[in-house]
């Protein structure tokens, strides 16, 4: 027979086992902090509209011009998001939703417990991403869509972001107060007077954006300036620099380690109508990555199928 400690032993570990079978069969979306997945999730949905309008403002066009510029849903395509496309909108929106990528990012890294896993995966994606363009630009596929080339962009500027943090993640506030500061000097201060020193001695050349002529020196630092015409500097499908998105990063990090940290809770209550958006929300690499293929492949099928019809 169990002896009564026995017995008090095979109890505690009973309920110790069914405690843990709970917790680990909660859903991702009651484990984590929702308000995170959720503004996560809606910004990789601005992402795909954004991309989404361009192919209708490009191919509108095309199919527009093919219909003998008879068909008015085409041409709407072609005014209304050739419009957005170069609008006062698109250039508040765009960086805005950059910086709340970067915002939401430096807030996470204070839940993560591999955050030098992360940044590699990232840095990782960000390299691929910027080879396979590169490649898929010099064979000229997806010709149609005017260039593929992205040397740096947002996942770039993720990738160093964190790399970054987890250089000072294991210090106090103050390192990141210190990484903040140094983030928002190299923002406002520091890169453009070496920008404007580059200029000087190496002249500059436009780089033409859709919704405006930017002037940059003909020197390329890709993590902190386009590059100027001579290094292609018009033929990129995507640009971001490392700063001053950095900046927002640390901040949030900063925030977060008040905020966040000593809990690692939600502030907010969660309900079931979040779940989809925070599914898209702790995904979000796998669909930056993925819905451009997609895109371009749907885009160039229709098209197709546009061009024979008429």
């Amino acid at each position: 027979m169990l002896s009564s400690a026995g017995i008090i032993n095979f109890v505690m570990s009973s309920i110790v086992k069914l405690a843990r079978r709970r917790i680990e069969s909660r859903s991702s979306f009651d484990r984590r902090v929702h308000e995170i997945d959720f503004l996560r999730g809606f910004l990789i949905v601005m992402v795909l509209v954004d991309h989404i309008f361009w192919n209708l403002k490009h191919f509108g066009a095309m199919w527009y011009q093919a219909s003998n510029e008879t068909n008015t849903i085409y041409k709407f395509f072609q005014d209304f998001f050739g419009w957005y496309w170069t609008s006062d909108a698109r250039a508040v929106i765009q960086p805005t939703v950059l910086m709340a990528f970067c915002f939401v990012s430096g807030i996470s890294c204070a839940f993560s417990h591999s955050n030098w896993k992360r940044a590699f995966e990232t840095l990782i994606v960000w390299f691929l991403i910027a080879v396979v363009s590169n490649i898929g630009q010099a064979l000229g596929f997806f010709s149609s869509q005017g260039t593929i080339r992205v040397d740096f962009n947002i996942i770039g500027v993720l990738a160093f972001c964190m790399l970054f943090y987890c250089i000072v993640q294991k210090r106090s506030w103050k390192a990141l107060a210190a990484g903040t500061l140094i983030a928002f000097l190299m923002s406002w201060y520091f890169i453009p007077v070496m920008a404007n020193n580059f200029i000087r001695y190496f002249g500059s050349s436009e780089v033409i954006h859709a919704e405006h002529v930017e002037t940059v020196p003909n020197f390329y630092f890709p993590l902190f300036w386009e590059p100027a015409s001579m290094f292609g500097g018009s033929s990129q499908a995507d640009y971001v620099p490392l700063f001053p998105y950095i900046m927002f990063f640390f901040g949030a990090a900063l925030i977060s380690y008040f905020v966040y940290r000593p809990h690692k809770k939600s502030l907010l209550p969660r309900g079931n109508w979040e779940k989809p958006i925070c599914f898209l929300g702790r995904h979000t690499l796998i669909i930056y990555i993925g819905h451009q293929f997609v895109l371009m492949a749907l885009f160039n099928l229709i098209n197709l199928a546009v061009i024979a019809y008429y």
